[in-house]
């Protein structure tokens, strides 16, 4: 007999047997306990939350033996009765790169803005990114909202449940069909764990701090497969009585926006042997060098998938030669995620001592990095016509730089970052400074440095009055 929908809970359980209906009630009385500690959530209308975090890493590192430590400062602002939030994410990069980006979000619309402006400058960027989106971000660094996202959908058919007087754990899978596992301390009601078992990430909520009637955790840190790779420090979760227009607004000599719009690959000739392939994976350029030998590809995209799109455009263009070296500007995992694919092709690769060292330690090429084709550059070397410089800088030990003296044009990976639009940061990096004055020291004379990110024609003035603009004297 098919059972109604109007009837009550509390009589199905008591057609069950004992045993199942008591673990069945005791079950759902731990569900809505749950649910009602954390309902005051849906309270908070109005919020400021500041925290930090810091996040080690080895290939973005300036020391390959030494791992570093990445820090970013967020301080995130939203209003639900009026659909606006404030989203400022500072993060500080081997070098001195800061990287400070806005997102301000109202009537329906969240445009980005660059504080620094050597990624953007000053043009602005609508994005996809809505307020759903940024409460999910909210969420993975903030227990009470993750708790109350978590528990939202749950019920006893959907979750499994391991409990004891003072702890219980749920589990149950999300969206994406990946299981996940929340640990309840009961005595007081508190979230101190989330196990994402698939992916094998941990994220565990410490250092309770009660404040405003309720109680977060202020410290969180996040592990795949037992290692750790980052730590949250909440610094202040507070209610405001509305978010100011003066962090809404854009700036003035904002504008105009850039256009997203994935461009295809093209083609450009620079010189009679030289090639400039512009928007390699959105916003990334490599160049092609002929000589008698054939190609040599300047700057490996940043996977496998984007190195077969460059060389298919090279065999397009190019069809009677064949690429025999790639050359990479330093080890970080952006600038050499893709050389995989040409050196598995058995082409040579061209790199200092320091970023082979690198590419053989990369947990992608750990298995095959060994049996490639290495030509080891020197500071000052001249290899088919391109000279190779190895200056010290504090981004990256071994980063180098091709200068191409016939066409007077440079490649660069990570030495300069002005933006496209060829606006001056208001910040320089500290390599900046540096690679600008190896520059002058060794008086290369240039017409063009083509980087690798972002910008692909700075040229000597722009460059000069960027250098003066922060230091004068």
């Amino acid at each position: 007999m098919k059972l109604s929908s109007t009837i009550p809970l509390a009589y199905l359980l008591l057609c069950l047997p004992l045993s199942v209906a008591a673990e069945v009630r005791s079950d759902t009385v731990l569900i809505t306990d749950l649910k009602k500690h954390y309902a005051f959530t849906k309270q908070l209308q109005k919020l400021s939350v500041t925290y930090t975090k810091q996040r080690e890493t080895v290939f973005q590192s300036n020391k390959l033996d030494q791992p570093f430590t990445i820090n970013s400062n967020y301080e995130k602002l939203f209003d639900l009765s009026k659909g606006q939030f404030y989203y400022h994410q500072v993060h500080h990069y081997p070098g001195n790169y800061i990287f400070n980006d806005i997102i301000v979000h109202q009537e329906g619309k969240s445009i980005l803005y660059d504080v620094n402006g050597f990624t953007k400058g000053k043009q602005l960027q609508y994005l996809d990114y809505n307020q759903a989106d940024f409460h999910q971000d909210l969420a993975e660094d903030i227990d009470i909202f993750s708790a109350h996202t978590f528990l939202s959908d749950a019920d006893s058919k959907n979750t499994t449940i391991k409990r004891s007087d003072t702890w219980a754990e749920l589990t149950k899978s999300n969206a994406e069909e990946e299981q996940l596992t929340y640990r309840f301390n009961l005595q007081p009601i508190q979230l101190v764990s989330v196990m994402q078992h698939q992916s094998k990430k941990k994220t565990e909520y410490t250092n309770p701090v009660q404040k405003m009637g309720l109680t977060y955790a202020s410290k969180v840190r996040r592990f795949t497969k037992g290692e750790l790779k980052s730590t949250v420090n909440i610094t202040n979760i507070k209610e405001i009585p509305h978010i100011k227009q003066t962090m809404l607004a854009i700036p003035q000599g904002y504008g105009p926006f850039v256009d997203t719009k994935r461009k295809p690959l093209e083609w450009v000739k620079l010189a009679n042997d030289l090639y400039l392939i512009n928007h390699v994976a959105g916003n990334r350029h490599v160049l092609v060098k002929m000589d008698s030998k054939g190609l040599t590809l300047f700057g490996a995209p940043a996977s496998s998938k984007v190195s077969e799109q460059v060389q298919l455009l090279i065999n397009n263009n190019l069809p009677m030669k064949k690429i025999h070296s790639v050359y990479i500007t330093h080890g970080h995992s952006d600038h050499m995620g893709g050389v995989g694919y040409f050196a598995e092709q058995g082409i040579t690769v061209l790199a200092d001592k320091y970023s082979i060292r690198a590419l053989k330690a990369f947990p992608r090429f750990k298995k095959t990095a060994t049996n490639w084709n290495y030509s080891t550059l020197k500071h000052k070397q001249t290899v088919n016509g391109v000279t190779f410089y190895l200056p010290k800088n504090s981004h990256s030990d071994g980063q180098s730089f091709a200068y191409f003296p016939m066409s007077e044009i440079i490649y660069q990976g990570d030495f300069l970052e002005i933006p496209f639009d060829n606006s001056l940061p208001t910040h320089m990096a500290d390599v900046e400074k540096e690679f600008i004055e190896f520059l002058y020291s060794e008086k290369i004379a240039y017409k063009r440095i083509v980087g690798h990110h972002r910008n692909n024609n700075m040229t000597p003035e722009v460059v000069n009055a960027y250098y003066k603009a922060h230091h004068p004297n």
